[in-house]
C-alpha cells in the first residue's frame, strides 16, 4: 500500500490476533530517521513481523 498524501494510511497490517497496525507515510518517516534508520526500506519485513 502506497499513500498519496502524508497522512493517509502508508500501510496497514492485521496481526494474528485480529489487531489492525497502521502507520502513515509521515510517521514511518520520523522511525526510519529518529528511530533507527536501519529499518529504511524495511516495510516488508516489519510488516511480515506483525
Amino acid at each position: 500500500m502506497t499513500a498519496e498524501n502524508q497522512d493517509d494510511p502508508y500501510f496497514e497490517v492485521l496481526t494474528p490476533l485480529g489487531i489492525r497496525i497502521r502507520t502513515t507515510l509521515s510517521y514511518w518517516q520520523k522511525i526510519i530517521t529518529v528511530k533507527p534508520p536501519i529499518m529504511a526500506g524495511q516495510e516488508t519485513i516489519v510488516q511480515q513481523a506483525l
